[in-house]
This record gives C-alpha cells, structure tokens and sequence, in this order.
C-alpha cells in the first residue's frame, strides 16, 4: 500500500485523499491487495490503481520523464514488488 498511498499524498488534490484501508485486510474482489474503490468503482493491484488515478484527476507525474526513464522505472517498480510478494510469501509459511 505504500507506493498507493505515496502516490496519493503526491496528487495534492483536495478532490482526493487517501483514508485508511476501510476494508482491513481484505482481498478485493479479484483476489488483489492493494485496491481501492472510487465512487462504487473497484480498482485492484497498486500500478492499475495509479493509472485510474492519473485518468480521473488529469495528472501524470511521470510526464517529464523520458519513454527509456519511464521503462526503467516500470522495470524496477515490478521487479520490487514481485520480489516483495515472493519474500512475505515465503517467509509467512
């Protein structure tokens, strides 16, 4: 959740902000964590949940960036957060 919530605090839009996780520790429906929902609408999984974002509040805080940052920067965005999963995974059994 903390790549949802930084990305949040970052928006600084007084439309939106980020509450605690009114659904605890709950799957969403399609079995994913983070999600959010926004006005009846459920988005899963952290990188889906920022791009709705982008979309519903016209903001893209990568647009500076250059097409090669932002693919290095998606590369190491998945490469964390699937090792992250596997490690918490793991280490729970």
């Amino acid at each position: 959740m903390t790549c949802l919530r930084c990305f949040c605090n970052l928006l600084e839009s007084p439309r939106f902000t980020l509450t605690e996780n009114v659904h605890s520790y709950e799957m969403s429906p399609k079995g994913k964590m983070p999600w959010i929902e926004y006005n009846g609408e459920i988005v899963s999984d952290s990188q889906f949940c920022i791009e709705f974002l982008n979309k519903k509040f016209d903001k893209d805080l990568n647009k500076h960036l250059s097409l090669e940052n932002k693919a290095i920067g998606r590369a190491f965005q998945k490469m964390l957060e699937e090792n992250t999963y596997w490690f918490v995974y793991l280490n729970i059994l």
